[in-house]
């Protein structure tokens, strides 16, 4: 659960509107109310089931 990847580049990143930094936040942080969240991953799709990891990204 809430694996994170560090990757370390061979040159600087350019950001622009499709290349971001994030902020990784603390276990109490909650966005405002009305705020759109999205989560993404290859984790499993069936509670419970752990071989039930996905093949492709998906999006919830």
């Amino acid at each position: 659960a809430n694996d994170i990847g560090i990757i370390k580049l061979v040159k600087p990143i350019t950001f622009s509107r499709e290349i971001q930094p994030i902020c990784l936040v603390d276990k109490i942080t909650e966005p405002p109310l009305d705020t759109a969240v999205y989560v993404a991953g290859w984790g499993n799709t069936v509670y419970g089931m752990w071989n039930s990891s996905s093949l492709v990204l998906r999006q919830a």
